[in-house]
């Protein structure tokens, strides 16, 4: 019975992810400091629409960056605009605006 259900459950998770990256972008060349809630943040803060995200890094340290898209017709847009957005000089940039917003509170 066990042996069943955990075969069940596998075929499901499968079902769901295959969905879920149905529409995909893929980011190659992230910098490895992105954390997943920097990256959602920064998502939502350009109203992309995502199901799932997933980073990979190969053998030879090549991190990229999977993004599920809820909406197809925004695909090119949102292609646009994740370009460069995970680059080691965009983490600089937004690392260095962040210190800056919180300095200048006080």
């Amino acid at each position: 019975m066990e042996e069943r259900k955990r075969i069940h459950n596998r075929s499901c998770t499968l079902k769901q992810r295959k969905r879920l990256y149905r529409q995909e972008i893929v980011c190659e060349n992230t910098d490895a400091r992105f954390t997943n809630t920097k990256i959602k943040q920064l998502l939502r803060e350009r109203n992309i629409e995502f199901s799932a995200i997933n980073r990979s890094q190969s053998k030879l340290n090549k991190r990229t960056l999977y993004i599920g898209i809820k909406n197809i017709n925004h695909m090119p847009r949102y292609e646009i605009l994740t370009k460069y957005l995970f680059s080691t000089a965009n983490y600089n940039r937004y690392s260095s605006d962040r210190h800056h917003r919180s300095n200048s509170r006080y």
